[in-house]
């Protein structure tokens, strides 16, 4: 008896990607590009799943803070409610480019709003003692593992010590949670936001498999003054305490390369006070580490905000502060209208010397920083990203902003030019229908060609389904065929 297998990728491989790419020898950090503005190619957005008729608890108002790409469903985890810190996985709808809201298409759930730390999440404190006002920073799926971050929002009086978790894939699931752990000795204040992956092809240089950081919290003392980089790697969580970690780029006060945090009397445009970030990705093939976030582009004061801006710096009637114009925010604190959504570009290249130990983490400044224009955001906006995610395949970034359908974030989506994808020019030969008798492997030779003329390296990626196995060596696919599957 025979099985024809009809689809090798859909039937055999299932969950993993089968790919091919070039290789050139030793990395040569200085050949690979560098991402431009204009490198980035707008696709259109859509909307998040619909709260309307459900308890604030189960919708996404004032959430996307945090989201990450999901290969095997081609989707999103995404938080939710504020208040209530959960996640969610959502589809990926095909983006529409509109000005209008109701002509984008709304996400449908995959996975309903889950606490993904079971519980635990305030469990940052002293000896995993809970503290209040626990925020999840970051997502990111690392293999069939989800890694998160958690930071305390307000923290005047350094308690928060640890940061880190890891759990699986289904949010249902109760017994799967494992945390939290501290990364490294300084304030968790430094790295305890975005989580994103470092490519293969860097994370020798890097010193780990993932990358996180934060920035723009309150208590700047307790974090960087500026965009955060630190490396790690997740499969230590329990066996080192704390977890070891390699800090690539930060800045302090003794520090400040890119601006003074108090800084009052003119525009800096690389760090004030109002500064702001929410997410990175790496682009496997280029030597950028893209970190969005929100800039004020004005000169920053502290004050009470208001929308006159007759009273810009008058006093505050008895209240020792002064007005600060600002019509996208009319609370006291930091202020520094206009608002833009913003990227602060670092060179990979650099930031590997710093592992090196050629360059301090504080000496960087990145090689560019641009404005990103985005629809639903007027001049009353705060411009801020929820965060970003990284879809490796398609070489798309996802980015959450921020309360752009009322209370919802929207989510654009944006392409890398094919310029700089690395694969763009390998292709894999068809393989085509194969039958064979049952019980007996079925072998497949992998071919696959580069107009370039590079020596061309065969990977594949995501959970192999039983039986298969991949041997870049032989550059072949092996399947059994049992009877059970006639």
């Amino acid at each position: 008896m025979k099985k024809s297998i009809v689809s090798w990728l859909s039937v055999a491989v299932s969950t993993s990607i089968l790919s091919v790419c070039p290789v050139n020898g030793q990395l040569d950090p200085g050949q690979l590009p560098l991402v431009q503005a204009e490198h980035l190619e707008y696709r259109g957005a859509f909307r998040v799943p619909l709260e309307a008729g459900i308890p604030s608890e189960e919708h996404f108002s004032y959430g996307g803070r945090a989201l990450c790409y999901h290969p095997a469903n081609d989707s999103l985890f995404l938080t939710g409610h504020v208040y209530y810190q959960k996640v969610a996985e959502i589809s990926i709808e095909t983006p529409v480019l509109s000005s209008t809201l109701s002509e984008l298409p709304r996400a449908t759930l995959i996975q309903s709003l889950e606490d993904p730390t079971d519980g635990h999440r305030a469990e940052i404190g002293p000896d995993g003692s809970a503290v209040s006002g626990v925020h999840i920073g970051g997502l990111w799926l690392h293999g069939s593992e989800l890694i998160g971050s958690v930071y305390m929002y307000y923290d005047a009086g350094g308690g928060a010590e640890r940061s880190h978790f890891r759990t699986g894939t289904d949010l249902s699931a109760s017994d799967d949670f494992e945390g939290m752990f501290r990364l490294g000795s300084m304030n968790p204040g430094f790295l305890a936001g975005y989580v994103t992956a470092v490519p293969v092809e860097w994370q020798s240089l890097f010193g780990g498999p993932l990358i996180s950081g934060q920035c723009g919290l309150p208590i700047v003392g307790r974090g960087s003054w500026g965009p955060s980089i630190f490396t790690f790697d997740p499969s230590l969580f329990g066996i080192e305490t704390p977890v070891p970690v390699q800090p690539l780029v930060y800045y302090t006060g003794e520090h400040a390369t890119l601006g003074e945090w108090d800084n009052q009397s003119v525009e800096n445009h690389y760090y004030n006070m109002s500064s702001e970030v929410h997410g990175a990705v790496f682009p496997a093939g280029t030597r950028s580490v893209l970190i969005f976030g929100r800039q004020g582009m004005g000169v920053p004061h502290y004050g009470q905000g208001t929308n006159d801006p007759s009273l810009h710096l008058q006093p505050v009637p008895g209240g020792g502060e002064v007005y600060v114009y600002d019509p996208a925010d009319s609370s006291k604190g930091t202020h520094c209208w206009p608002y833009a959504y913003f990227v602060w570009a670092y060179d990979a290249a650099q930031l590997a010397q710093v592992r090196a130990g050629t360059l301090q983490p504080w000496e960087l400044i990145p090689y560019a920083v641009w404005e990103m224009e985005l629809p639903f955001a007027g001049p009353s906006s705060s411009h801020r990203f929820g965060g970003a995610a990284w879809d490796a395949e398609n070489r798309t970034i996802y980015l959450s902003q921020y309360l752009a359908e009322g209370g919802l974030p929207v989510i654009h989506v944006y392409q890398l030019a094919d310029e700089l994808n690395p694969n763009a020019s390998s292709v894999l030969a068809p393989v085509g229908n194969r039958s064979i008798p049952a019980g007996q492997p079925l072998q497949i030779t992998v071919q696959g060609s580069d107009a370039d003329g590079n020596t061309l390296q065969y990977s594949a990626t995501g959970e192999l389904v039983p039986d298969l196995s991949f041997s870049n060596d032989n550059v072949t696919l092996t399947q059994f065929c049992h009877d059970s599957d006639i």
